[in-house]
This record gives structure tokens, C-alpha cells and sequence, in this order.
């Protein structure tokens, strides 16, 4: 099974694939916040998160919580 992986952190992609190797999917494009094209590839990362079967979300995401109600998936908030 494969895992979407939709983050604004470069350290969080590296870790995640470290950990789960070819499982672990996400944009190919650098993670910023702060730029126009950043802010766009963002939006498409909701629009593919939003079509997996489930959404694992982190406490008070919005990004998540969008992404699960744009595509209907059942929602999991992960807490630490």
C-alpha cells in the first residue's frame, strides 16, 4: 500500500522516506510556504491528498481537515 505524503517541510519528506522507502509518494517540487509556486503546489497537495481512502492529519491541521472534507475520506488525527 502506498502513502501520500503531503508536507511543507523538505526535513519531514527526507525522514518519511528514509523510514518507508518506495511506500512513501509526495510532490517532486521543493516545499515553500512562503512563495506563489509554493502556495500553488500546496493546493494541488490537497487535491491529491484529498483523493486517498484516508487522511491522517496532525492536531489543529486545517490542510488536513479540508483535505478530508473536499474528498469525503474518513479523517485520523495523530497526536504525539
Amino acid at each position: 500500500m502506498g502513502i501520500y505524503l503531503a508536507t511543507d517541510s523538505e526535513e519531514v519528506k527526507q525522514v518519511m522516506k528514509e523510514r518507508y522507502g518506495d511506500r512513501i509518494f509526495s510532490s517532486g517540487k521543493q516545499a515553500d510556504r512562503s512563495s506563489l509556486e509554493g502556495i500553488r503546489e500546496g493546493v494541488a497537495d490537497m487535491y491529491t491528498l484529498a483523493r486517498t481512502q484516508k487522511v491522517y492529519g496532525s492536531f489543529q491541521s486545517s490542510f488536513s481537515d479540508m483535505a478530508a472534507q473536499i474528498g469525503g475520506a474518513p479523517l485520523e488525527i495523530l497526536k504525539l
